[in-house]
């Protein structure tokens, strides 16, 4: 059994094992699934193949800009892994993952979007909303999967509905980008020990070009060359126009199309067709209850109502407000408020995501 970290000195941990190494058989999951639930994105895990023998291993390395993780396995293995509403109540890191799938199938679902990664494919989720994953193995050889986790404003360059359209799916990136991601986050975690004071920045610095070449591809794939190109180059305008206005309580389609020239279809169409179908006043929508949702964890705005929150980004009506926030996140805003203060409340129970009926056939591994 091992349970470890370490202090970087200034208050974060910067490396994280746990490994169910030398424990009984019987208390090896219960072992694991309790550490998880303590970790700074808890998430619980649900055993699927109880009579088999378990042994399981996950680490994290703090790169202060990223975080590079890993998840083994030995043995024919069968888990779940559920981040609920409560547990994204109970502590969010905010960050966006890469899952980078070695050896085994892990299936990843979240929002309206899931997908199944085989050896070697690339897939992506947000620790900020609930999901439902899977990591399975006939037990021939040690199943891996890498995680490159890293926070929006890392990538300023990608604009933030890169990330949202993407979460729940596969990356279709070139197969030596994979790897190269693969290779370097197993080297990252091997040679940890040896770094000094100053590498782990340089090498974040190394992965988030990686990182961003991922991002790159995929954005070329799902693009074509021509009148595309124009339409994206529009639409991260348009979305850096409304970002900066959102406060605006007179922020609205009309004033959008007016102030960029075009008209309120161009304008639909436009988000239509690079938002997965997602309209412009949605997508404001969505942004301005992310704000909500900010301000309402922060302790500095505690004294603060939650109708004046929804108020400071354009929600004029409270039922308005609490219906919206809650269709979006699960809860009302006042309850996710109490959620935050209280922090340690929560004891990863609860109903999870719903898991769409694909999660629940059974796949072999190839």
């Amino acid at each position: 059994m091992r349970v470890s970290s370490w202090d970087d000195g200034e208050g974060s941990v910067s490396r994280v094992l746990i490994s169910t190494e030398r424990l009984p058989e019987a208390d090896r999951f219960d072992f694991l699934r309790e550490r998880a639930l303590a970790l700074p994105e808890p998430v619980e895990f649900v055993n699927e193949m109880p009579a088999e023998p378990f042994e399981a291993c996950l680490r994290f390395q703090n790169l202060g800009a990223l975080t590079v993780g890993s998840f083994t396995s030995a043995g024919p293995v069968a888990v779940g892994i559920r981040r609920t509403p409560r547990l994204v109540r109970t502590a969010d890191p905010e960050m966006v993952r890469l899952l980078v799938n070695v050896h085994g199938l892990t299936g990843v679902a979240q929002s309206d979007s899931g997908e199944v990664l085989f050896a070697g494919e690339v897939g992506l989720h947000d620790t900020s909303r609930p999901y439902y994953g899977w990591h399975r193995a006939d037990g021939s050889r040690r199943a891996r999967l890498f995680m490159l986790s890293f926070h929006r404003q890392a990538f300023p360059a990608l604009p933030a509905s890169t990330f949202d359209r993407l979460t729940g799916t596969k990356l279709g990136a070139s197969a030596a980008m994979r790897r190269l991601a693969a290779t370097l986050a197993d080297r990252v975690l091997t040679d940890a020990d040896h770094y000094m004071a100053s590498d782990p920045s340089r090498v974040a610095s190394i992965l988030a070009g990686v990182v961003e070449g991922l991002f790159g591809h995929v954005l070329d794939q799902r693009d074509p060359p021509a009148t595309a190109v124009g339409d994206r180059v529009l639409l991260h305008r348009v979305q850096a126009f409304i970002e900066q206005r959102l406060d605006d309580r007179t922020l609205s389609p009309a004033l959008i199309a007016a102030a960029f020239h075009i008209s309120p279809r161009t304008l639909q169409r436009l988000f239509a067709s690079q938002e997965r179908g997602q309209g412009v006043a949605a997508w404001i929508r969505r942004l301005r209850l992310g704000r909500c949702r900010r301000d309402l964890g922060d302790p500095h705005l505690a004294d603060r109502p939650a109708h004046a929150v929804g108020l400071r980004w354009g929600f004029a009506d409270p039922a308005h407000f609490t219906r919206a926030f809650r269709a979006a996140y699960g809860v009302t805003p006042a309850a996710y408020r109490r959620g935050k203060q209280i922090g340690s409340g929560a004891n990863g129970s609860g109903s999870g995501p719903a898991v769409p009926s694909w999660l629940s056939t059974s796949d072999t591994e190839v």
